[in-house]
Parts: structure tokens; sequence; C-alpha cells
């Protein structure tokens, strides 16, 4: 078999083929097999299992061939293996007994399929029945609140109001303001649930958007305990603040008071009367980062949750084997406080309540939530800092000079680009500027999802389908503004899969690249933005370490040159490169200039 004539039939079939002696060693392969192991034949003739890129897998291997040797039968089985670009692969194996002229054994002949897609998708279906079936246990728990939470607080509110409605001249006044008071809390009960899931349905859809404002967040939880103590805990149960200190910074006011209240909702009705319940605030940190946060702790001495549903008590309509014989709507309420903290890019859990029976309900919101540092005043007004600047989303109709030109950009993972904003922020630019275009960094969302640990088959498709539903976004939101502005030229939308054929994006990128090697302290501060971006994004639980930033931080990379220096990317004078946030890191180079074109600006559209 020397010839190379002889292996042009089995050169042809796309499995790897080879043939081993019974020490172990090569005898012959097909082209299929150099190309896994890249090397030539030659050089894998002779050579065992131990001597290829596989040669971690090498003894599991071997196992195998000495079951065919020993047995002399056939045997089929899985092996995995690495290939020679460091690829995991999975193989079906067919492996059979290989005899000489005498019919005397000699050693092993073996076909290896390829079968890691199949393997992928597989698992994929896997991960598809699971996520029907845990939608339609969450449809069967919706439509059985749906039953409980809207039949029985109207069933109360009727059967009270036809007494009071029959007997009205019968009942002294103390009997109608309690008969009276049960159809509030009864109507209250059934309108949280009915705004708790619109709210939430609007939520799953990412069409809510966070209405940042600076606040006291101290004043802000007092004003909503009071409330709560004089409505509902007058006889029930006793609210203890502790010492609050002042904190201001922005979050969205009707979100987090919802988050507050249903937390508290739930601790008055699953607490005995005359306990107490006791709420914290106090300086914290985001989980597993140095991010500064507030912790806000609501603890209850009721019932409790069992260790094993603190993580599953805040999944959709999911109540804990202690409180649904109740039914209270507690499977929506948490659900809900979870996306409203998600959507503050926080976090929130339960823990056992250690002094006494009960829990602990936490939530940590960011105190830097899309904000500037403090070298920059935190309000509305107009605030232009060296090359950032920042202004609010208002169109001003009596422009005396336009600037020249701005790119918008609009990220794949930020569900604060709709389709509305989108054209929002065009009108406001097209108000301000000369000319514009849009900035959709395509592509590169692979290095994000292969961090967080999607298979290569899942990120295939989460990367067609996020960028095609980004860039239908835009295409909808230009098509309305050209409506209303038909004698505008057509706004050019730039995208990394385009900017990868320029030649002074893929320098800077490579530029950009080298100093994240060589450079322990830009490496660092990159690190830290992508750290924030996978935190946020990381809906499989995956323990983010050093190995999954330095992945992720690839997008980062090829989105610098954008934000730095599109001006010579672009081949314009000068131009604004808009976001509505704006990272530590990327604001220390553009206060620095170092690395920042002189002709490019960054403007923080509020």
């Amino acid at each position: 078999m020397k010839n190379t004539n002889n292996y042009q039939i089995i050169d042809s079939i796309d499995a790897s083929i080879y043939w081993k002696d019974l020490s172990g060693k090569y005898l012959g392969c097909n082209e299929y097999m150099m190309k896994m192991a890249g090397m030539s034949r030659d050089q894998i003739i002779g050579s065992t299992d131990h001597n290829l890129p596989w040669k971690d897998q090498a003894n599991k291997i071997r196992e195998i061939d000495l079951l065919v040797i020993n047995n002399l039968k056939k045997y089929e089985t899985e092996e995995y293996a690495v290939i020679k670009n460091k690829t995991n692969k999975i193989f079906l194996s067919s492996k059979s007994p290989l005899f000489d002229e005498n019919n005397k054994i000699m050693g092993v002949i073996g076909v290896s399929i390829d079968i890691t897609h199949n393997k992928q998708f597989e698992q994929e279906l896997v991960e598809i029945e699971s996520t029907i079936e845990k939608y339609a246990t969450i449809k069967t728990r919706f439509l059985k609140n749906i039953s409980h939470e809207a039949r029985i607080p109207m069933g109360s509110v009727l059967s009270i109001s036809e007494q009071l409605n029959d007997n009205w001249d019968k009942f002294d006044d103390k009997t109608k303001r309690e008969n009276m008071g049960l159809i509030f809390k009864e109507a209250t009960r059934l309108s949280n649930f009915i705004l708790n899931t619109f709210d939430l349905s609007n939520f799953l859809k990412n069409e809510i958007q966070l209405e940042l404002k600076v606040t006291n967040f101290s004043k802000f939880l007092e004003k909503i305990i009071n409330q709560y103590q004089k409505s509902f805990c007058d006889a029930r149960v006793d609210i203890e603040m502790n010492h609050f200190d002042d904190f201001s910074f922005s979050f969205d006011q009707k979100l987090i008071a919802k988050v507050i209240k249903n937390l508290i909702m739930n601790a008055i009705e699953y607490s005995p009367k005359k306990k107490k319940i006791t709420i914290g605030l106090y300086k914290s940190y985001l989980k597993n980062t140095d991010i500064p946060a507030i912790q806000c702790c609501i603890t209850d001495e009721g019932i409790g949750i069992p260790d094993n549903e603190f993580d599953t008590i805040f999944e959709p309509f999911t109540e804990s084997s202690r409180t649904s014989s109740k039914a209270c709507g507690v499977g929506l309420g948490l659900s809900l406080c979870k996306e409203i903290i998600d959507a503050h890019s926080g976090n929130i859990w339960v823990e056992k309540n250690l002094l006494n029976s009960g829990s602990t309900f936490n939530f940590s919101i960011p105190t830097n939530l899309l904000s500037l540092s403090n070298n920059f005043k935190e309000d509305h007004q107009e605030i232009e800092n060296n090359n950032i600047i920042k202004k609010k989303l208002t169109i001003k109709y009596e422009i005396n000079e336009k600037q020249p030109f701005a790119l918008i950009g609009i990220s794949p993972f930020n569900s604060y680009f709709s389709v509305e904003k989108i054209l929002e922020i065009c009108e406001w630019i097209h108000n301000e500027y000369d000319d514009f275009a849009i900035f959709i960094p395509d592509e590169i969302s692979r290095y994000t999802f292969e961090a967080l640990g999607y298979t290569q088959a899942r990120i295939g498709m989460k990367i067609k389908k996020q960028d095609n539903y980004t860039i239908n976004k835009v295409s909808s939101a230009l098509s309305e503004f050209y409506q209303k502005h038909p004698e505008k030229e057509e706004v050019k939308i730039h995208t990394i899969s385009k900017l990868k054929q320029n030649n002074i994006f893929g320098n800077l990128y490579q530029m950009y690249s080298k100093m994240f090697l060589n450079d322990k302290l830009f490496r660092q501060n990159c690190l830290e933005v992508v750290e924030w971006v996978l935190l946020n994004n990381n809906t499989k639980d995956v323990q983010i370490e050093d190995f999954h930033k330095n992945i992720a931080v690839q997008y980062f990379l090829y989105e610098l040159p954008v934000m730095t220096n599109s001006t010579d990317i672009l081949k314009i004078q000068s131009c604004d490169f808009v976001y509505h946030s704006m990272p530590k890191f990327l604001k220390h180079l553009y206060l620095s200039k170092d690395l920042v074109s002189p002709k490019q600006r960054f403007l923080i559209l509020r």
C-alpha cells in the first residue's frame, strides 16, 4: 500500500480510515485523517496515538484497540479527540480485527466519522425540549394564576359589594368602612396582578426601557416603607428600618418601587401576626465584582423557603412549595422583580434568616449605572469636557450652526435600541448634524457567546438571529425616517464585516491587539469592560473566569478603532461617535487623547 495510487479510493472518503499493528503503530491512513492530524502520511505511519495531536486520549483509544485484538470482535464506540488546531471533536469509530494472508491477527482497521455537529445538534434538541417543557409548565401555572388571582378577588369584591348594596341602611359606619376596606384590598390585589402580568410580558418581549433619574435612594425607600406601614401593617407586622445612609444615583423609580413593594407584600403575606420585618440598606458591590452598588435587604420571620428552591423561585410563575397552596401571586411578582433588577444590571437572591425562621430577600444595583464619573456634573444640562460631550435627547428647532458628521453606535446586545429609540436618535442627529451614519458591530457577538459557553452550532444560529434582528430594527427606523425626510440621501450602515476590508481599521485593530498582549494596564482595563458585559448577559450561570474574559475581549478590541478613530477609517474631517453611555476606560482614553483622533469626539446622548 506504499504506492500512492493505492490510496485513491480511500482518500476520496469523508471519514478517517486507518490501520495499525498489534503494538498500536499506524501502518496506513487516508487523506481525511492526515487533515485531522495536520501531518503527512509518512509522518503518521510508524507513529502511535501518543505521538499525534490527540495524545491525551491515546490510552482510551488503545483500550478499544486491545478489546478488538483480544476478542477478535468488531467494536463501535464514541471517541473524543483534539485535532490539529486544538479543536475538540467527537468521532463514531468502528474498529475490526485486521488479519494477514494466513488469517492471523496482525492489528486493527478502523473508520472514524466526525459526529461533533450531530452531538451538538442532539444537545440543542435536548435544550429545546427542556425549554418547551419549561414553557408548557409556565403556561399551566399562568392559567392557574389567572384563574385564582382574577376569580377570587373579583368574587370577593362582587360579594361584598352586593351585601353593601342590599344592606346599606342596615350597616353602621364601622361595618361599612370595614367592608370598603376589604373591597379596596381585593381590588388592589387584582390590580397588582394584572399590572405585574403586563409588566412581565413587556420585559420578556424586551419592550421596557429604563427611565433613569438621579434620586436619593434612602429617602425613596423610606417613603415606600411609610406608605406600607400606614396601609397594611397597623395590626399585622412591625416594620423596622435600620439606619440608612444617603445614597444618590441613577435608577428607574417606578420599576424599583415595584420590586420593593412586591418584596414587602410577600413578607407581609407570609409573616405571622405581630412578627417583625426588617429592611436594611448598605453600601456593597455587585456579586463577584468590584463594581460599587447598594444592597437592600428585606428580612421576615415567616414560613421561609427551602434551600433547594433558592434558584428557581425567581422563574416565571414558579412558587415555593411552602406557599403554592395559598397561590398569592408569588410566582409572578418575584420573576418580575428579577427582570427589573436584571435590567438595572444588578443581582437579586434569597437567603435564610439565620436568627429566626423566615427569609431574607436581597437585591443590589450599581450606583454608577449609565452615569458619568465624578469628573462630570450629574445633571441634565448640556455639558462639554474636552472631547467628551453630554447632551439631552431633545430636539431644538433653532440651530445656528450644525456639526459636520455623527456616527451612531447601535449595540445588538442592548434592548435600549428599539425601533422607536433609533428613529428618535436619527431625528435628533439630523437636526444637529449635516450628515450621519450608523455603526453596527455585527459578527463579533460570537466572542461573547463563546465566552458564555454556547456551542459553535448554537453560536452561529444566535449571531445570525441577533444580527438580522438588529439590522431589521435599523432598517425599519430608517424607513420611517426617509418618509419624513424624502430629501435625505441614504444613510450608510457600517458593520464590522465590512470594515474588516478597510486597511486603516485592520491596522488599528492589530495595534490594539498587540497593546492588549504587551501592555498590562491596557489589558486590565479592557478586561474590566468585558467583565461587565459578560455578567449582564450570563443567562447560563457560567462562572466568569479570566479565560472567558480573554475570549470576549475580542468584541471590545474590534469596536475600539471605530470609537476612537472613525475619522481616518471613514476618511472624514471630523466625527462625533454617538452612544447613550461610556465605559470608564474609554472615557480615560478620550481624556488622555493618546489613542484618540484629534478630530473625534464622544457624544453621550441621554
